[in-house]
């Protein structure tokens, strides 16, 4: 397994999925350079694959992972029908999207949407943003896992 990508970049796009990703937090972090927009963080669980058992239910090579949008300029985040006194559980990403910014004047960027999976009595949350791009990071080694995600206390070991 040491020759599996631990990391990925904005080129690397069109190979990757996120579908069931669980989102553990999000946080806005500091660029390294100076008069850039801040950086988006996303804790995830990433699904690198689904496997088939003979059971016919599915077993999961997963692993937790950053991933960073830089330079995030126009951010909206969208959580419907969240009200104050229930917490935010956590989450899954239904899906990523990109399309092309046409802006002759800047570096070449994307419009993101990070489309969430919704739940049961409430509408998905979405979150929509400009970023020229992305990279993805394992912060653990992969393994096959019963679920979709780790509970919080197997992310800590």
């Amino acid at each position: 397994m040491t020759s599996m990508l631990q990391q990925w970049t904005t080129p690397d796009f069109d190979s990757l999925s996120w579908h069931d990703a669980s989102v553990h937090a999000f946080r806005f972090t500091s660029p390294n350079q100076p008069y850039r927009s801040p950086n988006l963080e996303l804790d995830i669980d990433f699904i690198l694959e689904w496997i088939l058992q003979p059971d016919r239910s599915y077993h999961f090579l997963l692993a937790p992972a950053l991933l960073t949008f830089h330079d995030v300029t126009n951010l909206q985040i969208s959580v419907p029908n969240l009200c104050p006194s229930v917490t935010m559980d956590l989450f899954s990403l239904d899906d990523i999207e990109r399309e092309p910014l046409h802006q002759p004047a800047f570096q070449p960027s994307y419009q993101w949407r990070l489309k969430c999976q919704p739940s049961p009595f409430k509408s998905p949350a979405e979150f929509l943003f400009h970023s020229p791009a992305f990279t993805q990071r394992l912060t653990r080694a992969p393994i096959v896992h019963p679920a979709q995600g780790f509970a919080s206390t197997e992310r800590e070991c």
